[in-house]
């Protein structure tokens, strides 16, 4: 297990002149005070602590209950900006940023529905969202200004997943009732709907530039699709649920030589020449498979039910890379940070969203196993008050999450990899609690308009 932060998810709140809005409403409570924790190996049951922000200086509180022995100490916590706070343990051994939200849209499926699926388009314009009472929406990615109601002839029941066709144009949405719907977003209408699985559809995966796409479904099939005329075939039936599929993508952009990965509820990860039709691999995971995405034409990663992320090298099937994990909560989707490039022998940067309210960003040497102790987890995204993060997704300047708390919106340009593996972070930064005393700088940036 790698060691890890969590702190409470409106932490920023407790700022004075910091607000978050949704629409333009300002939450009514605003804490005065927030918690921190941290875990490990060697501390399951974790460190706790509480503390007060005011301006840029960060002093130890007294805590709301006494279920835990609190050691002002036991953490160092900087202000790095109103979003952002750099936070360490020593005990624990963790060094890592937490990113709260710039924004979080609540009512973009109204207040008794949540979104729980997510896309961007190519642009990194507008944002797709399917929504559990079978609603699909667009909206402006800058602001969350709902653009879109795509309800006409719409589904009936979970949107369990969105994804934008490469034109940024038409969108494609798929869900537990057994419906796939290809929507003209310039004119909201639903331009095709298809069906063929007998149960819940998980995944789809565009292949190139759109012309086809894969589905997959709990029904144990997945599915070659032509966009403008329906099945062109199933190509795989599996003896148990497929929960997710990922394409990797040829150099051709076009469906031969490709090469689908399919997330097996049985604990298999499934490879499958789409050409041939033929099955390349089976890797046994240990548990059931999630999610899965590549990194590059050799390398995979998938997230299990277990919490474990799981590596593998495409060349090699027989056994994993590594495993990773930092708690047993299920993992319910994975997403390659958005300026991670896929050179050979490089440290993947990980988004991993889970059934705890977390999704944290995970740094994974991947060229030894040797080097498993490298691994850690840089980043926290707060902001998330209930259980299941169900989807992570980033444009080039954004971050974004779904869960039943709605969608968060982050910005991308605050994370800092590279800074958070800097030991001399705490000593540079203007301002922790220990220092006693600081000098007096505004380096906040201005509230949001």
């Amino acid at each position: 297990m790698l060691p890890f932060i969590k702190i409470q998810s409106d932490w920023e709140l407790t700022n004075k002149g910091i607000k978050m809005t949704s629409k333009g409403s300002t939450k009514p409570s605003v804490p005065t005070t927030f918690w921190i924790s941290s875990y490990s190996n060697d501390h399951k049951e974790g460190i706790h602590g509480t503390y007060a922000i005011t301006g840029q200086k960060v002093s130890p509180a007294s805590p709301k209950s006494g279920l835990y022995k609190e050691e002002p100490t036991d953490f160092r916590v900087t202000v790095l900006d109103k979003l952002r706070l750099h936070i360490s343990c020593p005990k624990t051994m963790t060094n890592t940023i937490v990113l709260a939200p710039r924004y979080r849209w609540t009512d973009l499926h109204s207040k008794y529905a949540s979104a729980i699926s997510l896309d961007i388009d190519p642009t990194g314009a507008w944002g797709a969202s399917g929504g559990s009472n079978g609603s699909v929406r667009v909206w402006n990615a800058l602001n969350g200004i709902l653009s879109r109601d795509l309800k006409t002839k719409g589904h009936v029941a979970e949107v369990n997943v969105v994804k934008w066709f490469p034109n940024g144009k038409v969108l494609c949405s798929a869900g537990s009732d057994l419906q796939i719907k290809i929507w003209s977003v310039e004119n909201s209408k639903c331009v095709r709907s298809y069906s063929g699985h007998s149960r819940s559809i998980e995944g789809i995966s565009m292949i190139g530039r759109g012309r086809n796409f894969i589905s997959c479904s709990h029904d144990g099939t997945s599915r070659l699709w032509d966009a403008g005329k329906g099945a062109v075939s199933t190509f795989v039936t599996h003896d148990d649920a497929i929960n997710d599929c990922h394409i990797v993508q040829g150099e051709n952009l076009t469906s031969d030589g490709q090469l689908v990965l399919l997330s097996c509820e049985d604990g298999y990860l499934l490879g499958y020449d789409l050409r041939q039709k033929q099955q390349a691999f089976k890797i046994d995971m240990g548990n059931a498979v999630n999610c899965c995405s590549d990194f590059g034409p050799n390398t995979v990663a998938t997230g299990l039910h277990n919490g474990q992320i799981c590596v593998a090298d495409l060349r090699h099937t027989t056994g994993l890379l590594g495993s990773y994990s930092k708690s047993d909560a299920p993992i319910f989707d994975i997403h390659l940070h958005p300026t991670q490039n896929h050179q050979t022998n490089t440290p993947i940067s990980l988004w991993v969203a889970n059934g705890e309210g977390d999704c944290s960003l995970f740094k994974i040497p991947i060229h030894s196993a040797e080097e498993t102790s490298q691994s850690q987890i840089s980043c926290e995204l707060s902001g998330v008050n209930s259980e299941h993060v169900t989807a992570v997704t980033g444009s080039k300047s954004s971050l974004f999450t779904a869960s039943r708390d709605g969608i968060c919106a982050y910005d991308r340009a605050l994370v800092s990899i590279d800074s958070v593996l800097q030991n001399e972070f705490d000593s540079k930064s203007s301002t922790s609690f220990e220092d006693g005393k600081e000098e007096e700088k505004d380096h906040l940036p201005s509230d949001d308009k």
